[in-house]
């Protein structure tokens, strides 16, 4: 998640929040390395459940064969699809996070390790912006790569591919804080037996 300096606390932890058990929820239904759409799918919906309504959304597929690929390019082209009146705000947000990870080693080595299991390939983007009305908007992005080869530097930033298929789907989504407040204390109820259960083990 990337948060925008405007956003106010009280909507950054309301974002956190339900980014945590949307997230949880869809670990326990779809292995995210295996099936990230589908599992993407299901972190949407909890997110609807949770008070975010969706406002746009983009799909797409492309197939690609011996070419030279940026992962961030990637990102910041099916975000422009569906950001509409929010893209000033919302693609100098995620550039200024892409560069920071492409600064930081440590950062590159744990996205490509978390990102990459055998021949396929995912991440999650979520940058946060607030409307000067108030409003949290949030645009959540997965990326599904499945490839032959590959050569090069972290995959996230270049990569040389062959027989590269790329599913992307993006959303944006807004926070109905009234929804939000209403089902707080049951998602944060759920978070705190969540982790109670881990510490139980």
């Amino acid at each position: 998640i990337g948060f925008a300096d405007g956003v106010s606390p009280e909507k950054r932890e309301a974002l956190q929040n339900c980014a945590l058990l949307s997230e949880v929820w869809a670990d326990e239904q779809y292995d995210r390395h295996v099936e990230p759409l589908k599992w993407y799918r299901h972190y949407e919906s909890t997110m609807k459940n949770c008070g975010w309504f969706s406002t746009s959304f983009a799909f797409n597929d492309h197939q690609s064969s011996q070419t030279n690929v940026t992962m961030d390019s990637v990102v910041l082209d099916i975000v422009r699809l569906v950001a509409g009146v929010n893209t000033a705000a919302v693609l100098p947000l995620l550039g200024r996070v892409f560069d920071k990870i492409k600064k930081n080693t440590d950062a590159i080595t744990l996205f490509d390790n978390n990102s990459k299991k055998g021949s396929l390939a995912s991440c999650q983007i979520m940058p946060c912006v607030e409307s000067a009305g108030g409003t949290a908007i949030t645009v959540i992005t997965g990326i599904e790569c499945a490839f032959s080869s590959n050569e090069g530097g972290a995959w996230f930033w270049y990569w040389k591919t062959s027989n590269m298929k790329i599913k992307r789907a993006s959303i944006v989504m807004e926070l109905n804080h009234t929804i939000y407040k209403r089902r707080e204390e049951m998602i944060l109820e759920k978070l705190d037996k969540i982790s109670s259960s881990f510490f139980d083990l």
